[in-house]
Formats: structure tokens, C-alpha cells, sequence
């Protein structure tokens, strides 16, 4: 069961001293890119009349940087802002001058705006310094907001079928639907149709046959946030060491996430070879770019790197691309990529992911992977509040959120009865000669996974048995 009374992890005074120093490094940068959805409505706006110097607004639970975007988007203007500079903006108003709306929308933030004739209006927001406000704000961060970030894929259904002797093409071919996506494994399949209004006809038809186990929706799952450059600042130097790697037996995290590459030669040793749900083969997805698989993994090591600094370690990832080069993938693909990652060998998987519709196929598989002993966290969501983000919010996956540096929660971080731990949500990313800031629940789930795996690789135990005694984890009454 879920408890409400979660851990916030890395502020125990039971754990180790680097682990307290790294969080509190890593928090005091603060939060920039976030994970995955926000709590926008589709109808929520801001209107920015430029002639009438006039601003509405109606939006809740808006993060800084989507609102900092759509001021981009409808003024042009060129905005740059501080390094850890968020909040979670929630702002209703009619008719108010420039000034009176900025106030409101950016709360107790600084800002400060600059106009040079012939040029475009600059505006610097920050908490400290306005020198210190290096990250520009781009139009695309609006486009992001509006994306598809959740919900129901309107003209697809998933069937579940009771046995693999039915024919799943024969169903179809009743249903009026096309077979696009398939786990013989799972008895589970992708069927698409002609349109939403098919689909909903078919689906009281598909109850109807007796082969039939299950029939529900299938729903879109944003493609993580990209991650922030910065002009100053350095990774942290990673000096964990695989282990001989024919003769390693140490924990495997299966990374449900993007693709993973362009990783340094020395960490390469850590990466078992990657599957990819949506291509035959997974090199054919590996971007030259930063992708948030790859921060993820970089996190992973990091956090194995401050458990056991310097020496060898056993663990090895796992890469299991949901994601290819589209910017959605959905429940579907998830549930594949978890049952794949099991199936090669995964004891333990972190999902950076998530969505706030509920998948049955999805808890079906988590469920058949912890009654495998195997050892599930999942991101808590970065909407600010205390909705349900899945697979989080099953009760039988480890949900991690992101802790402040107060000891509390970060704003932009969910919480809610479902909620197990808070560990650090914010990391700082080497990658192409550049360093890049990385935010969100995400980071905190796959710090957890590193931290988990290396306490089981140190100790010699099972990832259950570590994941009930490994300090500073667990909330009172979790793992007696």
C-alpha cells in the first residue's frame, strides 16, 4: 500500500555525507527542464494585446518557463532566464497593463526589462542576479505546452486476448480494424480504425467475443522535455568503474525512456545493448543530440558514483526505447518496453515517463514484473500537484518525487498518498563539450534506481532485499 508519510531522501541525517553534499548541490541549482506533462487545460490562455498594452490571462498550474513562451510567442521579445528560476504559475485577470500582469504571473520573481531602439525588448528574469539569467526562452517551449501530452488516442483500441489460439487478424478483420502494433507474449495488440467514431462502435462488438479478455483505450505518453544548455557549470565527474563485464551478475536497470548515446567510452562498459519497441534495430533511433534517455543514464551513474565513488561496480542499464523519433509514444509501447526489459534480464526498472490516464495492460505487466521480485520505480509528475500520475500511482510501483533543498518539495513536483520517496530532482548534464541542466521527477526516479542498485551491488543482495533495507528510503511502516 501507498503511504502518505513519504521519506524525503538525501536530508536523513542517516545517510552518508556525500549523499546530504550532492543533494544540496545538485538542489541549489534549482529547476529549469522538466519532465513530462503539465496540468494545462486546452483552454486556458494568455492574450497579449500589444496595441492596447493590455494582458488577460486564465491558466493554472502553468510552469515558468511555458509562461515565460508564450510571452515570447506573442511579443517577441527575447527572454533570458536564471538557472534554477521556477515556479508553478496559477493566474486568473482581465485588462491589466504589461506591468501589473507580469507581476502576477511571475510572483516574487525579479525581472527586468530592457528596450534599445532598433532592437527587440529584452526582458531578464532571475532570483539573484540578473547577470545570472543565461537561458533563453524559445517559442518552441510554448509549442511543447500545446502538444498532445496525455489522453486518449481517439481512433485505436488495445485487445487483450484469454489465450493465444484466437486470431487476433481474424478479430480485426470483424472489427473493421487494422492490426499496428502486437506482443504475442502478452496476448496484447494495437488495433487502429477509420476513425474515433469506429472505434468507439467497435469496441461494444469486441466485448461481445468470447476470446476476448480485455478491450480498453490507448493513451499518448509525452516525449520528455529537452534539456537546458547552460553557459557555465560542470557535470559531476563520474568516477564509478564497471566491472568486468562478461563476469558482472550485479543489478540490470531497465531504462524505459528515449534512445541512449553519443555516452562517454569509459561509461560505455555500463550499457547492456539496447532494444528499441519501435525499430528492428535500436541504432537506427540513437540521436547525435542529448536525449533525455541519455540524461537519465548519466543521472544513473552519477548516483552510483556518490554511492560507491571510485570503485567497480556490477550494475549495468538496460536502454529500452519507447520513443524512437516521434514525439508521443503511448500506454502501448510502454507495456512492451517493460515486459521486454524484463524479459532480458531487467531486476529492477525506472520509468521516467508517465501519463495521468490509467492503463490495465500496463499495471498487468508491472504487475507480472514484481511478482518477479523485480523492484519498479516510476516519476511522480511534474504538475504541481497531487493528481494521479501513472504508472507512479499504481500502488505496487515505487513513486519518487523531487525534493527542495528545505526539505521539502519542490513546487512544480507532485505529491499525494502515492508518493513512497523524495530524492534530488535536479542534475547537471555533460554531454558534446557542453553542459546541460536537467529537472523533474524524472531525475529523481533514476537517482533512485542508480542509489538502489549500487546498495544491492555493495551489499551482495537480492534488489528486494536492498529495496527493504537500504537507508533512508522508506517511510515508517514501508518494508517491516
Amino acid at each position: 500500500m501507498k503511504s502518505s508519510n513519504y521519506f524525503t531522501y538525501g536530508l536523513s541525517t542517516g545517510l552518508p555525507r556525500p549523499v546530504i553534499i550532492m543533494l544540496r548541490l545538485f538542489l541549489a541549482t534549482g529547476v529549469i527542464a522538466s519532465l513530462l506533462l503539465s496540468a494545462i487545460s486546452i483552454d486556458a490562455e494568455i492574450e497579449w494585446d500589444n496595441d492596447a498594452e493590455e494582458v488577460n490571462a486564465d491558466i493554472h498550474g502553468w510552469r515558468l518557463k511555458e509562461v515565460l513562451a508564450e510571452i515570447v510567442e506573442n511579443t517577441g521579445w527575447r527572454i533570458l532566464v536564471e538557472p534554477g528560476t521556477e515556479r508553478v504559475v496559477s493566474a486568473k485577470f482581465k485588462d491589466l497593463s504589461i506591468n501589473d500582469a507580469l507581476k502576477r504571473l511571475l510572483g516574487g520573481l525579479n525581472y527586468a526589462i530592457i528596450s534599445d531602439t532598433g532592437e527587440p525588448v529584452k526582458m531578464h528574469v532571475f532570483k539573484t542576479d540578473m547577470r545570472r539569467a543565461t537561458i533563453k526562452i524559445s517559442v518552441t517551449d510554448a509549442q511543447n505546452k500545446k502538444a498532445p501530452d496525455s489522453g486518449r488516442v481517439p481512433d485505436e483500441l488495445v485487445v487483450s486476448l484469454k489465450s493465444g489460439d484466437a486470431s487476433i487478424d481474424e478479430i480485426a478483420e470483424k472489427a473493421g480494424a487494422k492490426v499496428v502494433g502486437e506482443s504475442d507474449d502478452l496476448r496484447a495488440y494495437r488495433l487502429k480504425f477509420e476513425s474515433e467514431e469506429a472505434a468507439q462502435r467497435a469496441r461494444d462488438l469486441l466485448d461481445e467475443i468470447d476470446d476476448v479478455e480485455n478491450v480498453e483505450s490507448n493513451y499518448y505518453v509525452q516525449r520528455p522535455d529537452l534539456m537546458q544548455p547552460l553557459t557555465w557549470g560542470k557535470s559531476l565527474p563520474l568516477t564509478v568503474i564497471a566491472g568486468d563485464a562478461e563476469g558482472a551478475d550485479g543489478p540490470v536497470i531497465g531504462l524505459i525512456d528515449t534512445s541512449v548515446g553519443g555516452v562517454r567510452e569509459d561509461m560505455e562498459s555500463f550499457l547492456l545493448p539496447a532494444i528499441s519497441i519501435v525499430n528492428n534495430d535500436a541504432s537506427d533511433t540513437v540521436s547525435p543530440e542529448l536525449t533525455h534517455g541519455t540524461a537519465m543514464f548519466n543521472t544513473i551513474l552519477q548516483s552510483l558514483t556518490v554511492a560507491n565513488p571510485g570503485t567497480e561496480s556490477g550494475v549495468r542499464v538496460l536502454p529500452v526505447d519507447v520513443y524512437g523519433e516521434s514525439e508521443t509514444t503511448t500506454t502501448f509501447e510502454v507495456a512492451l518496453g517493460v515486459s521486454k526489459a524484463v524479459g532480458n534480464g531487467a531486476n529492477i526498472l525506472n520509468l521516467s515517463l508517465g501519463s495521468t490516464e490509467y492503463s490495465p495492460l500496463l499495471q498487468r505487466v508491472i504487475g507480472d514484473a514484481i511478482d518477479q521480485d523485480i523492484l519498479v520505480l516510476a516519476a511522480a509528475g511534474n504538475m504541481g500537484s497531487n493528481r494521479d500520475f501513472f504508472p507512479a500511482a499504481d500502488p505496487e510501483v515505487f513513486a519518487v518525487t523531487a525534493a527542495a533543498l528545505d526539505g521539502g518539495i519542490e513546487e512544480y513536483a507532485n505529491t499525494g498518498e502515492y508518493i513512497d520517496a523524495a530524492a534530488p530532482g535536479t542534475t547537471l548534464v555533460g554531454f558534446g563539450g557542453r553542459t546541460y541542466l536537467v529537472s523533474g521527477t524524472s531525475v529523481s526516479s533514476a537517482w533512485m534506481s542508480g542509489w538502489m542498485s549500487a546498495y544491492s551491488d555493495k551489499e551482495g543482495i537480492s534488489i528486494k532485499e536492498a529495496a527493504e533495507a537500504a537507508p533512508g528510503f522508506f517511510p515508517p511502516g514501508r518494508g517491516d
